[in-house]
């Protein structure tokens, strides 16, 4: 019997050290059992828009890095390959580097802020981006989760930053993709005429069709399209076209008040009748006008072509009377000489930008 309460108390004492091992173990990392990551298998998100894809990459746990390139086969904004192929099974937490067709956004210290248009009506989003400074190209692209006519992607991307005046690319969704599309044609450079005939021979409509500035196009040729060339795009859509003006004129005005001759002719009296003529170094005469009280406020000019001309001031001056005394010795006033004078004074125009 004291044999057996002595093995007993042997086999106790063991279990104990056991279980002491064990929890020290365990509190230190030896004994880890079922602490691994989670595994998630990675979807296939090419030919996505970047934005689809980081969300669907995100939700499964994983860290979404881009990297850009042009292509001429991928949709501006759609992801073109990724480094971890679709099917792949990876811990949580992996970092999944997606290439995007495009350029990489501006950086943080250039142009103005971009406006986050994702998700938002192509109406909405068009109107924000416009407001902003920025001129906008669109592009079609089907998506099974965001709803037709609402934004699934955009170059450069929201919160980033570009030069104002620059195109801000949209894609629209058509909704799940369920039939072909149409190849916006290129028709910037081509007189009005050819553009409309080659948009209706491929399938568009023609909307509006607005005269505008541009430094590179010829006055009298298409500058710009609603969509970009290439572009896949749902026939029976509606294409507005931009036609060059050629470039930007640039404007002068005179704001001074014009002021006395009086500077330029001491025979001149103020209050006198004066005409005024502003011309410009052309030639060109902008205002003409009388006046007799110096300085001129209401001469003031915008819109003038010559960055510099002419004030030109006309006037009568009188001279003073002059007193003889005639044969009989009578004396005998005789008025001054009446002249028509005629000054001018240069002047520089302030550039309207």
């Amino acid at each position: 019997m004291e044999k057996i309460t002595t093995l007993l108390a042997i086999i106790g004492a063991v279990l104990i050290g056991c279980a002491v091992i064990f929890l020290v173990g365990r509190a230190v990392g030896i004994f880890n059992f079922g602490a691994t990551s989670a595994q998630v298998t990675v979807e296939n998100v090419t030919g996505k828009s970047a934005a689809e894809a980081q969300k669907i990459l995100e939700d499964l746990g994983l860290k979404v890095k881009f990297a850009y390139e042009t292509s001429d086969t991928v949709a501006e904004g759609n992801v073109i390959s990724q480094d971890v192929q679709g099917g792949t099974t990876v811990s949580s937490g992996t970092q999944v580097q997606l290439t995007v067709s495009g350029t990489a956004p501006a950086s943080d210290t250039d142009g103005v802020p971009v406006p986050d248009v994702l998700g938002a009506l192509e109406a909405d989003a068009t109107a924000t981006l416009t407001r902003s400074g920025f001129t906008v190209t669109k592009a079609d692209g089907y998506s099974d989760t965001i709803e037709k006519g609402k934004v699934i992607s955009q170059n450069p991307v929201g919160g980033s930053r570009a030069a104002s005046g620059s195109a801000v690319t949209i894609v629209i969704s058509q909704g799940p993709d369920t039939g072909s599309k149409n190849t916006m044609p290129a028709i910037i450079g081509l007189d009005v005429e050819t553009a409309v005939a080659i948009l209706t021979e491929n399938g568009f409509l023609i909307g509006d069709q607005k005269e505008m500035s541009d430094d590179t196009v010829p006055a009298g040729k298409v500058c710009y399209a609603s969509y970009t060339a290439g572009a896949a795009v749902e026939p029976g859509s509606t294409i507005d076209i931009g036609i060059s003006v050629g470039p930007k004129a640039v404007t002068y005005a005179y704001q001074e008040a014009v002021a006395s001759p009086a500077d330029l002719d001491p025979q001149y009296k103020e209050g006198t009748e004066c005409t005024v003529t502003i011309t410009g170094q052309s030639g060109t005469e902008y205002l003409k006008t009388t006046v007799r009280s110096f300085p001129d406020h209401d001469s003031h000019l915008h819109g003038m072509a010559d960055p510099a001309g002419l004030i030109t001031y006309e006037y009568t001056v009188t001279g003073e009377a002059t007193t003889t005394t005639d044969e009989d010795g009578n004396l005998v006033t005789v008025p001054g000489t009446t002249t028509r004078q005629t000054v001018q004074r240069q002047v520089m125009f302030t550039s309207e930008g």
